[in-house]
């Protein structure tokens, strides 16, 4: 196999050029940046079977240096080495606009907002409904 047929892009690259990849070689998903992986994920798939009984995407961008991933049953994220930044812990992780912060919901069904590196802006304490008033209410005093 050459190294033109190796690797089958998954989908558009980011704005910094990182790209899921399909490599038929180890057939496995990786991370890749212009022509160099970056990191070998453990899924030969793209897809994941829910509990319930539906597919969803087990990797997909988060932000552009952020991939957000499932694992045991909760949502986390890592960076385009494979490093968790966002331990998976979470029910969903959300963006929140186009801040750089993400809205998280903890297993008791709290939601709170972290950075992409996990540094917690607001714990997780919330009602969703309560946090994005309290987001909106922020970023709209911060822009002013």
């Amino acid at each position: 196999m050459n190294r033109e047929n190796r690797y089958e892009h998954l989908g558009a690259p980011t704005s910094e050029g990182y790209v899921l990849a399909k490599d038929h070689f180890l057939e496995r998903i990786v991370i890749m940046q212009e022509r160099t992986v970056l990191h070998v994920t453990r899924l030969t798939d793209l897809w994941v079977e829910y509990p319930q009984g539906t597919h969803f995407y087990g990797l997909k961008w988060l932000c552009s240096d952020r991939l957000l991933f499932f694992s045991d049953g909760c949502w986390g994220a890592m960076n385009t080495e494979g490093i968790v930044t966002i331990p998976a812990a979470f029910e969903f992780i959300i963006p929140y606009l186009n801040t750089g912060y993400f809205i998280v919901k903890d297993k008791l069904g709290k939601c709170g907002c972290v950075d992409k590196d996990f540094k917690m802006l607001y714990p997780c304490e919330y009602e969703y409904k309560e946090l994005r008033k309290k987001l909106s209410n922020d970023f709209y005093l911060f822009k002013m």
